[in-house]
Formats: C-alpha cells, structure tokens, sequence
C-alpha cells in the first residue's frame, strides 16, 4: 500500500527511478520489508527480485512472518 511522504529521505532501491535515491515530502511511497521506496521503485523491485509468498500474499524476505 503507497502512502505520501511526510518526510524526506532516502529511496532503499539499489536501482532507484530517481537516481539520486532522494525522496521528496509529497513522494509516493512504499514499505518493502521495513525500508521506503518509491512506490514505482517498490513495484519494479517485487516483480523482479522477490515472489509473492504463497502463504501470506505479501511480499518479503526470508521465512514468512
């Protein structure tokens, strides 16, 4: 689920939209595993590095929680 930012900080996607990882107040955004994204960097990042977890339906690493 994406939210907008309140806050500034940094894009956790290794290959982040942006290219300089900085997410603006406004940004639209999501949590992957604890850390924020852009919710387009968050979108790219599940569809091409994590499944979804068959038990849960969420995406995340390691065992489910």
């Amino acid at each position: 689920m994406s939210f907008s930012a309140k806050y500034s900080g940094r894009c956790m996607a290794d290959d982040c939209n942006y290219g300089d990882h900085r997410i603006n107040v406004g940004d639209d955004c999501e949590y992957v595993d604890d850390e924020v994204m852009h919710a387009g960097c968050a979108t790219r990042y599940r569809a091409g590095k994590v499944p979804l977890c068959g038990s849960c339906w969420q995406y995340h690493k390691g065992e489910c929680p």
